[in-house]
């Protein structure tokens, strides 16, 4: 039987471990930092660092001799926006997708209780301050997504949890129910909205997808919540809407750029939250990105590339 031969970069060496190379007919080899792109012989497959398919740059010349007899490339990240688009030159490319959207789920539904009771700022510190007014609540309120993926339905069932109205908007045509979610268009869902979480992904379409038409029709005060991308928000009509109070608070855990540069008007604005980029940040998030790399490498060694999880093309992040 021939060997599988898969290269990896040397950070992924950890997730790896657990596999029996000698059962699966496997050999791992690590390809230096210095080096990343440079194919050792007879490589069938490529298991990619987040940070240095970062690094790279989306609009980087290919490597020499790239990509060679690669048949499948890994990509340990979620996104594909800012990786090369000579990555897609390889005919199977997945990522780690689905891995870090219950951890995503779970620091949005932190954002909407702090936006609802404040609890950081009811705290007391002494007897005078044994007072205060009514705090908003979670339930009956409109969720609203901008996206339906695997973040945006791990989102849904916890919000459907404290009892309230989901309705959803996503790039396949339809309406309806699934799940209990309503299916609708992405004006209805502005529309509607109490908390409107943006977890779409940036492609062509999607850049600039929430302007001042999209605006002019979301209700005063709405809590807006990015997990997606911070291009999905054209950042003029964003700033005009805070300030006019269309949006009474936003939750950021990403922007355009990241970080924003230093002075940014986004920096203690009163009516932001944002957050380093954190919220896929989680022990979970790492041990199920592992776990699928893991089972991705299996199936590929046995033989079966075309069931392995979560491929992507270019049309799904560019």
């Amino acid at each position: 039987m021939t060997t599988t031969v898969i290269a990896h970069h040397a950070s992924l060496l950890a997730a790896l471990q657990p596999l029996d190379q000698r059962a699966l007919n496997l050999a791992l080899i690590a390809v230096p930092h210095e080096t990343p792109w440079q194919l050792p012989v007879g490589v069938r497959a490529m298991l990619v660092d987040q940070t240095i398919a970062a690094t790279a740059g989306r609009d980087s010349a290919r490597p020499p001799g790239w990509p060679g007899n690669l048949e499948w490339l890994h990509l340990r990240s979620t996104g594909i926006d800012k990786v090369p688009r000579w990555f897609f030159d390889v005919p199977l490319v997945t990522v780690s997708r689905g891995a870090s959207a219950k951890s995503i789920a779970e620091y949005v539904l932190g954002t909407m209780f702090d936006a609802e009771w404040s609890l950081s700022e009811r705290v007391v510190t002494d007897r005078a301050g044994w007072t205060g007014s009514n705090a908003g609540t979670l339930f009956g309120k409109t969720l609203g997504l901008v996206g339906f993926g695997h973040i945006g339905k791990e989102i849904a069932q916890r919000a459907l949890g404290f009892e309230m109205q989901v309705v959803a908007a996503r790039r396949s045509a339809g309406t309806g129910f699934e799940d209990g979610v309503e299916i609708a268009t992405l004006d209805e869902v502005l529309r509607r909205s109490d908390h409107l979480v943006l977890a779409a992904p940036l492609t062509e379409e999607t850049r600039g997808l929430i302007d001042a038409e999209a605006f002019s029709l979301m209700r005063p005060g709405v809590h807006l919540v990015n997990v997606g991308r911070g291009a999905l928000l054209n950042e003029s009509a964003f700033k005009t809407a805070l300030d006019s109070g269309i949006v009474g608070r936003a939750s950021l855990d990403v922007f355009d750029p990241e970080p924003p540069p230093a002075g940014h008007w986004a920096y203690g604005h009163p009516r932001i939250r944002l957050t380093p980029h954190i919220s896929s940040s989680t022990d979970l998030t790492e041990q199920s990105a592992d776990a699928l790399l893991r089972e991705n490498v299996v199936r590929f060694a046995q033989g079966q590339a075309q069931a392995l999880h979560a491929p992507v093309s270019l049309q799904d992040g560019y």
